[in-house]
């Protein structure tokens, strides 16, 4: 999971996704690779919950439907998936920005968003 994921431009369309340097993806995400993000549904929880813990993070595409496209893991049962080109990352303190652009985004027709504030999930 990442601690903030938010719209940057349309043209070209990117993301900002920012990821804590103690998450296991962090030394795996760099420029010039790809990743998804995955917006997961109200009926996924289990599915966030594994991978933001780090003691499960064996465990990450063993709960859910998961497959690959170009090598990148993504999520078949989510929301949305919006596959980037990360093309900057910016270290900041124990987090990094990772800049990506879209190559590929893919909708359901779901409108079941799973949502956490505050420290717990919204119902």
């Amino acid at each position: 999971t990442a601690t903030s994921v938010t719209s940057l431009s349309l043209e070209p369309p990117s993301m900002l996704v920012c990821i804590n340097h103690e998450a296991s993806i962090y030394e795996v995400l760099e420029k010039d690779t790809g990743f998804c993000i995955n917006f997961l549904t109200i009926n996924q929880r289990n599915v966030a919950e594994v991978c933001s813990d780090k003691n499960k993070e064996d465990q990450r595409f063993l709960i859910g439907n998961w497959s690959e496209m170009t090598k990148i893991p993504y999520n078949l049962d989510s929301q949305s998936n919006i596959f980037c080109l990360c093309v900057e990352t910016i270290k900041h303190n124990t987090h990094t920005v990772y800049v990506g652009e879209v190559t590929q985004v893919i909708n359901k027709k779901i409108s079941e968003p799973l949502l956490y504030k505050d420290g717990s999930y919204l119902s």
